[in-house]
């Protein structure tokens, strides 16, 4: 497994996103970076590359260890990467995934967050 390989088929053998075109969507939309540079979705990915994925406002931060050539398990997909985002940017976005849930199953669904619900979550996205 060496070589290079187009970003939107590696992120989605590497299961970082469910299908190749939501993958080439998130590199339409700006979302991913590739060795600190916006990416295309064409751009080649070889062993070694950094590769930053934008979530909910926070970067995500990846390192391509190995190039696959076909689908792969998710078992065997956590070995093309290592993730190296930061643990408190990990804890970051763990606390919002969480305040979202817990704002859907207070009960009101599809509700605007209040006020200090809202300055919360720009506290929480901080300036990554």
């Amino acid at each position: 497994m060496s070589g290079t390989l187009r970003l939107d088929l590696w992120l989605f053998y590497a299961r970082l996103f469910k299908s190749r075109t939501k993958a080439t969507e998130a590199c339409r939309n700006g979302r991913i970076m590739r060795n600190g540079l916006p990416a295309d979705a064409s751009d080649p990915v070889s062993a070694g590359d950094s590769i930053r994925i934008r979530e909910s406002g926070i970067y995500r931060q990846y390192e391509v260890l190995e190039i696959p050539h076909k689908n792969l398990s998710k078992e065997d997909a956590r070995r093309v990467y290592q993730d190296v985002t930061p643990e408190e940017v990990v804890e970051r976005f763990r606390i919002m995934r969480n305040d979202e849930f817990e704002r859907r199953k207070s009960g009101k669904p599809g509700a605007r967050p209040t006020k200090k619900e809202r300055r919360m979550i720009e506290r929480n996205k901080g300036g990554y």
